[in-house]
């Protein structure tokens, strides 16, 4: 559990860099990409788990 937290942790640190370095990217979007991010990181190249994860962030 405390290494998945340290993932989330660094998904959403490189998430809002990217959102404070592109500049137009609203920070409430910054659930959109945090997903990308922690596939990233865990080396997963699944779309559908992606695409799963990015679907269930919009619900919310």
């Amino acid at each position: 559990m405390k290494e998945w937290l340290e993932r989330v942790k660094v998904s959403l640190g490189l998430a809002e860099k990217a959102i404070d370095s592109a500049g137009d990217i609203p920070r409430e979007n910054m659930y959109m990409l945090a997903p990308h991010f922690y596939s990233q990181l865990n080396h997963m190249n699944n779309a559908a788990l992606l695409d799963e994860m990015s679907r269930v962030n919009q619900a919310r």
